[in-house]
């Protein structure tokens, strides 16, 4: 977290500026920033910047040298932060409250090996970016019609099992190209192990993630099939010898037009190599080549007359009368015998089900699928031509979920599964209220009941199972329950108080949304333990930072907006530690009484019950035992115990941090390597210019230190040699090699000092904080330091 102690403050830089105009200094703290005298107000270009302050582009650093933008490669930032993700420059960081939140459109490498890596918000497409030094050094996208693949980090043509099954994790109603075929894809909302295919000549638009017609898509590479025997339209499964002789190839054939046999009122006609079925209202006439003309009553139209025959594979089982007259001893003479109905399209005779609850021996296809005559299974809708047979399309129009339809067309089974048509694509909602399920519509019809996922509901208003409740949704609901109190849809300790309608807008209500008081859970109109509530599909609130009203900064943090959740921690203007650092978590701890987590060996402890922190508690004259689990234990002794033999108590406690004690910055890592300790295993050190917090058992800034915990009797390091990273080293052999080369800022008053300090003209200046070197920086070509006026000026001729 920054705080003002690592910026140059406005008046130093204003009293430097007054004399250098053209001047620059680096900032002390931030490897892409500089200040810049010509630089006046940063408030109207980004608010996010301090006063005079520039920074570079993404991914250029500051040289020490010559305070200017180079690339990364060739600056070496030393003690200043430096940043790896476009979003660690405060420029692309958001300046709003409207605007989009940087990580969310931005992609980040850091942490990541040198690589190609998906973009951001397009995996499984083509395109990806690419990582260097932990930086994004550009983006490209794979050629000929290939994806990008998440897991294997390359370009290829093949969707790999356990990639869909990683991205479809995380969006459930994706899609995903085919590489091998124009008019494929995998739909993240059906089965990972199928590819789907749209209806031919139709292919697959990898912008709109819709099937369009062929001629408003472009493939980019990937393969288009344009015999119709080649789709699953006319062949579902492959090889099906069947189909060349019933459905010709119209390749080369452009203008062609013929008849079917097996259906006397279909036709084709052979358009831009591809086959299109046409259908006359009477009769297709092979001779002429057009459709027979429509007679009128009780004329006898002879071309239309001739008896003709289905043409069907000799491998496929019909159901004859005589057999579905006497199914039950049919299926007792051949038992396994599939057989389909004639008259529904989604049912079929299963030999191997006698007490099926749709009647003996039925058995149905789920929604969104029908049986297929040739294979004698289920098939999706769109691979499955039912030539006459009733075609169901609704959720309702399955047997399974409207057994005892009556008059009013199952009108209980549209309460729940409601129709799809006028429906565009996507999910319509499973039942009334707030709820969990839902049914996926696409172009008008049914295609699957589907179940949101936990931590999700459906939301009407926006027609998708979403993660988060819209203002809308909420409006929309409260105008259906008014005046009552209701369990918020995705957070099992909140609710949501409705009330009254909103004048001139009849379908919306107003709504507050509540929060229990942890640790407690909303069930049956009201806060209850939360041992006695059931959360279903609600995401279970357990730590504290899980509740809204912890989140948001004490009033005791006076620099901070009282209230605001979430803010400070990342304002520069504000100061509140994050909500994690002021609650611990008991999650995965035991019941009882426990140690502090992270701070192993302290006076700090906490109860626990089911995870739930339930009270913070300190040690009034010593530190928590975490073997007893209670207060009594001196500092002293473990600290002898440890010095004792760091490296057996480091394996009976491996998350131990552990002050030294005779220096101030220098602590015990139990979860750090015994091999890299100071002298001694385990042994380690802050960085310059931090100390250890022997409280909170982290390095922290100095100034916190000492105002807080204090270093009592103990060494405290202010010269960069104090610190062992600094010397000895292969820089200095020696620290008095060390202190020679490097300015000091012992018994120096906080401000700007010439460097080096005690001469009233020098190259350049240093910035002290309580007797810490902070900050260097060269004067400008040309100018030198003067002590009197501290800053930089011309130098004279003379």
């Amino acid at each position: 977290m920054r705080t003002c102690l690592m910026e140059i403050s406005s008046q130093t830089l204003d009293i430097y500026c007054a004399n250098n105009p053209d001047g620059r200094l680096l900032h002390p703290s931030e490897c892409s920033m500089f200040y810049s005298c010509t630089q006046q107000n940063n408030s109207q270009v980004n608010p996010n910047l301090p006063a005079r302050a520039v920074e570079c582009k993404y991914p250029y650093l500051v040289d020490a040298g010559t305070v200017t933008c180079k690339p990364h490669t060739l600056v070496k930032c030393g003690g200043r932060r430096e940043p790896y993700s476009p979003c660690d420059y405060v420029s692309n960081r958001c300046t709003s409250k409207a605007c989009t939140k940087c990580e969310l459109i931005m992609p980040s490498c850091y942490g990541k090996a040198d690589n190609y890596y998906p973009a951001i918000n397009q995996e499984m497409t083509a395109h990806y970016i690419i990582c260097k030094d932990q930086r994004v050094m550009g983006a490209g996208s794979c050629p000929n019609g290939t994806i990008f693949d998440i897991r294997t980090l390359t370009c290829t043509d093949v969707v790999y099992p356990l990639s869909l099954l990683e991205f479809c994790t995380n969006y459930h109603t994706g899609r995903v190209q085919n590489p091998a075929n124009c008019a494929q894809y995998y739909d993240c909302a059906m089965s990972l192990t199928e590819v789907t295919e749209c209806t031919y000549p139709d292919l697959y638009d990898v912008t709109s993630h819709l099937c369009l017609p062929y001629n408003q898509v472009t493939c980019a590479g990937r393969p288009v099939f344009l015999d119709p025997c080649d789709s699953f339209t006319f062949c579902p499964v492959q090889p099906c010898p069947y189909c060349n002789s019933a459905y010709p190839s119209c390749v080369g054939r452009n203008g062609a037009v013929g008849g079917f046999r097996f259906e006397p009122s279909m036709y084709y006609q052979c358009v831009n190599d591809r086959l299109v079925l046409k259908y006359c209202q009477t009769t297709f006439n092979w001779t002429a080549k057009t459709c027979n003309e429509l007679i009128n009553p009780g004329q006898t139209d002879q071309s239309s007359s001739t008896s003709t025959t289905t043409v069907r594979p000799s491998n496929t089982t019909l159901a004859s009368n005589d057999l579905k007259a006497n199914i039950v001893n049919t299926c007792k003479a051949w038992a396994g015998l599939i057989m389909y109905k004639e008259h529904n399209c989604a049912q079929f005779f299963n030999c191997s089900n006698p007490t099926s609850p749709l009647g003996a021996y039925i058995d149905e296809c789920p929604v969104g699928y029908l049986f297929n005559i040739f294979t004698n299974n289920c098939h999706p809708y769109n691979e499955v031509m039912c030539q006459g047979r009733y075609e169901p399309e609704q959720v309702c129009d399955y047997q399974r979920y409207c057994q005892n339809k009556s008059n009013d067309g199952c009108s209980e089974c549209k309460k729940i599964y409601p129709s799809c048509q006028n429906v565009s694509s996507g999910m319509a909602p499973a039942q009334g209220g707030f709820y969990y399920s839902a049914v996926i519509c696409r172009s008008g019809r049914a295609v699957n009941v589907s179940t949101c996922s936990a931590g999700q509901f459906y939301d009407a208003v926006m027609k998708k199972c979403s993660p988060i409740m819209s203002d809308e949704s909420a409006k929309v609901m409260c105008k259906e329950l008014p005046k009552q109190i209701i369990p918020h849809p995705i957070y099992c300790n909140k609710y949501i108080v409705c009330g009254e309608n909103i004048p001139g807008n009849p379908n919306h209500a107003n709504y507050t949304i509540k929060e229990c008081p942890y640790p407690l859970l909303f069930s049956n109109g009201l806060c209850r333990n939360f041992k006695t509530v059931s959360c279903g599909q609600r995401k279970t609130a357990i730590s504290p930072c899980d509740y809204d009203e912890l989140r948001k900064c004490p009033e005791s943090s006076s620099t901070c907006k009282v209230g605001t959740a979430d803010t400070c921690p990342d304002k520069t203007d504000h100061i509140c530690a994050p909500c994690e650092k002021r609650y611990p978590s008991c999650i995965d701890k035991p019941d009882g009484f426990v140690p502090y987590p992270g701070r192993l060996f302290t006076r700090d402890f906490v109860r626990c019950d089911s995870g739930r922190t339930l009270a913070i508690l300190k040690c009034v004259q010593s530190v928590f035992d975490p073997n007893t689990r209670s207060c009594g234990l001196k500092l002293d002794q473990v600290i002898a115990e440890l010095k004792t033999d760091p490296i057996s108590f480091c394996k009976r406690y491996p998350s131990a941090l552990i002050p030294d004690s005779t220096h101030c910055a220098r602590f015990y890592n139990c979860s750090g390597s015994s091999s890299s300790g100071i002298d001694v295993a385990h042994l380690q050190e802050c960085r310059h210019p931090k100390l250890f917090d022997t409280n909170k058992r982290i390095c922290d800034n100095f100034i916190e230190v000492l105002n807080t915990a204090g270093c009592e009797e103990k060494f405290q390091p202010k010269h960069y040699c104090d610190y062992v990273s600094i010397c000895p080293s292969q820089r200095f052999k020696t620290c008095n090699d060390c202190r020679k080369a490097l300015p000091s800022c012992i018994n120096q008053v906080n401000g700007i000092h010439g460097n080096p300090p005690g001469q009233a003209v020098t190259a350049g200046f240093m910035y002290c904080v309580e007797g810490r070197v902070l900050a260097t920086s060269p004067c400008p070509q040309g100018t030198s330091f003067h002590q009197s006026v501290k800053a930089c000026v011309q130098q004279s001729n003379g």
